[in-house]
């Protein structure tokens, strides 16, 4: 994350122009189609005040390709090529440095909290041996990891055959999680009810059925595929961040009554509402992106600005996850202090 962030600074301060010249010893990149304009045309020549970059990097064309010796040229046209933004949409480095820095913070502080949270959950629920903690740590730990797994074997690997193995692992802990969500829901606000038992069997079966018809298929798929299996784990998600969201804000209905009436603790009320809040933003993405895949029949990462919003949504719901389970003792003074003067 730093090497990255220090590349993003360095292309902060460019200007967007690019010298051409031959060179024996080079390096073959993609060269892209007549509407996607070659990536050397939008590389900076860095400023003259920063000697190790300020040489020329020479690059030609032969045969189709872009030959460049420079290792910085390439790397940023697999960006490009990886990028959410169209290739067809000219774009400043500086702005797609930052961005790409912006969001790989994003995603690994996101992936580091709910591995946390999850983790700690789990801990937790070894010592009280309670199905709850149990179900909420695994929905969080599974979740992330299969996430990380997906991203891994789609993005990092590209795709290779050899990769299908962790990208069905990932496929399988990104069913765990609706299905451990589902049955947290249950056990914390509807242990007693019959009904909440069946829906919460009916999302397990809804997540796994479609874990099984994404992996039988034997090829490896983006997170967002328009298959079958791709709408049920959608639909499994949907209906248990949905179920989720809806019970913490209505027991947080309750508690702020009764701490109207000095029945309740306030931070037990703040963490509930903390938690819909969470449950709220992962609601709010799944349902974008099952929007964009399954209503407008592309993909999400094909449009930057909601892409970036989605992210941005997901971090959230994980500070707010981590605020309603573990606050801090700083927290929890703020909220007695603000509850004992009202």
């Amino acid at each position: 994350i730093r090497s990255w962030a220090a590349a993003s600074t360095v292309f902060a301060g460019a200007e967007t122009s690019m010298a051409r010249s031959h060179s024996a010893k080079t390096r073959d990149v993609p060269r892209g189609t007549d509407a996607d304009p070659c990536p050397i045309q939008l590389l900076p020549r860095l400023r003259a005040s920063r000697p190790a970059f300020s040489h020329t990097r020479s690059c030609s064309e032969e045969d189709g390709t872009v030959r460049t010796t420079d290792p910085l040229c390439a790397c940023v046209w697999q960006l490009r090529r990886t990028s959410s933004v169209p290739l067809g949409v000219p774009i400043h480095c500086s702005v797609l440095g930052s961005l790409q820095s912006l969001l790989i913070v994003v995603f690994f502080v996101d992936m580091a909290i709910m591995l946390l949270v999850g983790g700690r959950l789990l801990f937790v629920a070894t010592r009280t041996r309670r199905v709850a903690e149990a179900a909420i740590g695994m929905s969080a730990a599974a979740g992330a990891l299969g996430v990380i797994l997906g991203l891994t074997s789609t993005v990092v690997l590209e795709r290779d055959p050899e990769a299908f193995p962790i990208w069905a692992l990932g496929r399988l802990l990104s069913a765990v999680g609706p299905a451990a969500l589902a049955i947290g829901n249950w056990r914390i606000y509807r242990a007693e009810q019959t009904w909440a038992a069946a829906a919460a069997a009916i999302v397990c079966a809804t997540a796994l059925a479609g874990c099984a018809i994404r992996t039988l298929s034997g090829s490896i798929t983006p997170p967002g595929d328009a298959s079958a299996g791709g709408l049920l784990s959608a639909t499994a998600s949907l209906a248990a961040y949905g179920w989720g969201t809806f019970e913490a804000f209505r027991y947080h209905g309750q508690l702020k009554r009764r701490l109207a009436l000095g029945l309740a603790d306030p931070v037990v009320t703040q963490q509930f509402r903390l938690w819909g809040i969470s449950g709220l933003c992962a609601l709010g993405s799944t349902a974008t992106g099952f929007l964009f895949t399954f209503g407008l029949g592309r993909s999400l990462s094909d449009s930057t600005v909601p892409f970036v919003g989605v992210q941005l949504a997901l971090f959230a719901a994980a500070v707010c996850l981590w605020l309603a389970f573990f606050p801090p003792g700083f927290y929890r003074r703020r909220l007695a202090s603000r509850s004992s003067f009202a």
